[in-house]
């Protein structure tokens, strides 16, 4: 869809009734979700270390992020866990459930750099 086709936003607008819509299904299935995404405890334990807790300090995603300067109105906690939303959907799910292999892992990686920084730009 380009910005030819749709203004700002009506695209906004079809975006979020569609995160809504997902948010809402994630949240009234989180244990089908949670089996099939972090099915034991060590899973999701390491997710959790990735991503970094509030008061976790050290070398996490969401304290590098914090320490990046992310604009006041985005919260690390959910920007470290959209990246990696982004990487695993694309590296690992994309190709489980559609067969889409990735070709070019570093043309992949600089598609979801631009388009996470250019998010939270």
């Amino acid at each position: 869809l380009s910005r030819d086709m749709a203004d700002s936003e009506t695209f906004e607008a079809t975006i979020s009734a569609f995160v809504v819509g997902v948010l809402q299904i994630a949240r009234n299935q989180r244990d089908l979700f949670g089996l099939i995404f972090a099915p034991d405890p060590i899973t999701r334990r390491a997710f959790q270390r990735m991503r970094g807790k509030a008061d976790d300090a050290g070398t996490t995603l969401a304290s590098i992020l914090d320490a990046t300067g992310l604009p006041p109105e985005i919260d690390s906690r959910v920007a470290a866990t959209s990246l990696m939303g982004m990487i695993i959907a694309n590296g690992v799910l994309r190709p489980l459930l559609f067969g889409d292999d990735v070709e070019d892992p570093d043309a992949l990686a600089e598609q979801i750099t631009r388009l996470f920084v250019k998010a939270v730009s």
